[in-house]
C-alpha cells in the first residue's frame, strides 16, 4: 500500500513539473494529430479502393493565411485495381478544426 501511495505521489509531481511551454506543444501535437487524422478520413471516403491508399509524403500542417492547411500525396487504386499515380491533397480548416474545404 504504502508503495502505491509513493507511485501515485511521483507522478502526480512528475506531471506536475512539466511547463506550460510543453504541454502547448502537447496540446498542439494532439490538434495537428485530430486534424490530420480526418483529412485522411476525408479523402478515403471519396476513393474507389479505400484500403489501396498509400500515403507517400508525410502529412504537413502549416498556415495558409488565417486558415490552418494539412496537405500530402498519396497514391490509390482506381476502378480497374491499378494505382493511378501519386496525387496531392488538401485540407483547409477553420478556427474550431472543422474542415472547410478539401481537394
Amino acid at each position: 500500500m504504502n508503495k502505491l501511495i509513493s507511485v501515485v505521489i511521483a507522478s502526480v509531481l512528475i506531471v506536475g513539473c512539466q511547463s506550460q511551454e510543453e504541454l502547448d506543444k502537447i496540446a498542439l501535437k494532439n490538434k495537428n494529430d485530430v486534424m490530420v487524422k480526418s483529412c485522411i478520413s476525408k479523402l478515403r471516403v471519396n476513393l474507389k479502393d479505400p484500403d489501396s491508399m498509400k500515403i507517400v509524403t508525410t502529412p504537413l500542417v502549416f498556415m495558409k493565411g488565417e486558415q490552418e492547411m494539412v496537405g500530402f500525396t498519396y497514391n490509390a487504386k482506381n476502378s480497374y485495381g491499378g494505382y493511378t499515380g501519386m496525387e496531392s491533397f488538401f485540407c483547409e480548416f477553420d478556427k474550431t478544426g472543422t474542415i472547410i474545404s478539401a481537394n
